[in-house]
């Protein structure tokens, strides 16, 4: 009599299990429920204020909180590009340096033209390379043409590295 019973429990679990793959759709991948939706590749990035950034467009430095930035320096090693403004502890839009899928818009610190190589400058400005000594970070090429400080020039940005001028 136990036999049977097990014999019975079994095929009922097969016929169950036949069921519930059948009823999938074709080419359906089995999908882990402890996947976390938040992680993984993201197409726009926010970043978390560290500090107040009025001007758009300025090169953000690494905070000291992960996913959160402030404005960078000539010394700081550049993380991307800020694409709003905001206040302490806003999140913002931001382009991350290296990424490569489009031209970014910076400031210029003083007059740019397209094709110069561009380095970080003071108050998260850009800047052609510097013929003064010094280690400078490498942010990309200019796409357009600055007038003079405090414009808006389109760069082709790269993974930022470090030049030394002697």
């Amino acid at each position: 009599m136990h036999t049977l019973l097990l014999i019975m429990s079994v095929l009922v679990a097969i016929a169950l299990l036949v069921s519930w793959i059948a009823s999938r759709p074709r080419g359906a991948q089995f999908t882990p429920l402890a996947n976390d939706v938040a992680a993984g590749i993201h197409d726009d990035l926010q970043i978390t204020l560290e500090a107040a950034v009025a001007t758009r467009h300025l090169l953000l430095k690494a905070g000291a909180a992960a996913r959160a930035a402030l404005i960078g320096t000539v010394a700081d090693r550049p993380i991307g590009f800020a694409e709003d403004e905001g206040a302490i502890g806003d999140k913002i839009a931001f382009y991350p340096l290296g990424f490569g899928r489009r031209t970014v818009l910076g400031r210029s610190a003083a007059a740019i033209v397209s094709g110069a190589q561009l380095t970080s400058a003071a108050n998260g400005k850009v800047i052609t390379t510097p013929g003064a000594a010094g280690t400078y970070w490498v942010v990309g090429t200019a796409w357009g043409d600055a007038a003079g400080a405090d414009e808006d020039i389109e760069i082709i940005p790269c993974t930022p590295f470090q030049v030394v001028v002697s």
